[in-house]
C-alpha cells in the first residue's frame, strides 16, 4: 500500500482567531503540513486534505520594539492555533489550493 504524500504550505495568520469568542488575534507564518485524501468511489467521500498540523509557527511583532517571534511547540498559544487550524475554512481552502496547484 502507498504511504501518503504530506504537503507542506505557509500560511500568513492576519486575525487568526485562534480561541474562539476571544478578542485575541494572532499575526504571523504558521507552517502547515497536511496529507491529500482521494475521491472514495466506494463511498463517494469527496477528496480533500486530512491530517492538518502546524509545524512551526512564528507571530509578528512590533517592528519597532521588538522581532518576530518563534513559539514553542509546547506554548499554549502553538496549541490553540494547531487545534483552530484543523477545522478552519481558509486553511483548509489554502490545502486544496495548494494541492491543485502541484
Amino acid at each position: 500500500m502507498e504511504q501518503p504524500v504530506t504537503y507542506h504550505i505557509e500560511y500568513e495568520l492576519d486575525e487568526f482567531q485562534p480561541w474562539p469568542g476571544m478578542a485575541i488575534y494572532a499575526y504571523g507564518v504558521a507552517t502547515i503540513s497536511y496529507k491529500w485524501e482521494g475521491r472514495d468511489r466506494d463511498t463517494g467521500d469527496d477528496a480533500g486534505p486530512y491530517d492538518i498540523e502546524l509545524e512551526h509557527l512564528t507571530i509578528s511583532a512590533d517592528k519597532a520594539k521588538e522581532p518576530d517571534r518563534c513559539i514553542e511547540q509546547t506554548h499554549p498559544l502553538f496549541l490553540a492555533v494547531e487545534a483552530a487550524i484543523q477545522s478552519d475554512d481558509h486553511v483548509i481552502q489554502a490545502c486544496i489550493d495548494d494541492y491543485e496547484q502541484n
